[in-house]
């Protein structure tokens, strides 16, 4: 399986147009010039210029990142929180119960990064994460 480090570049567009703050990003793919024409790669976000994005930029989010936009959900007297493992080869986000381990969503999918980026579109369809729509 190849491994991904952070959301693609649709996937990043989507958490903007959905109103995620474009500042919570840990890393920025970057144009470069390869042996096949441009390319784009990953880098880390220290490599941003400062400004919000240049022409060779655009913003993504990793594992870490999405994990820490994940609040703990209060329902029905219960508390519950993110949870991201490896399962039969699927990458999985739960919110389980604290105290139970009693799931109350999950998402799965090939790598972790993808079934978190769904769990952040998840949690922004139902109000637990607050968007700025006017971005």
């Amino acid at each position: 399986m190849k491994i991904k480090t952070c959301t693609y570049p649709e996937q990043s567009q989507k958490m903007i147009d959905m109103g995620i703050d474009v500042w919570t990003h840990d890393m920025a793919y970057r144009k470069i010039q390869g042996t096949l024409g441009e390319e784009i790669e990953p880098w880390p976000a220290y490599t941003n210029t400062g400004k919000l994005f240049d022409s060779r930029e655009f913003p993504a989010w990793s594992l870490d990142a999405l994990m820490r936009m994940m609040p703990i959900i209060e329902y029905d007297g219960h508390a519950y929180q993110a949870l991201c493992y490896y399962r039969n080869g699927k990458g999985i986000v739960n919110y389980e119960n604290i105290n139970e381990a009693r799931p109350f969503v999950s998402m799965s999918a090939e790598h972790l990064v993808d079934a978190a980026f769904d769990m952040i579109v998840w949690l922004v369809e139902e109000g637990y994460i607050k968007v700025n729509k006017t971005q």
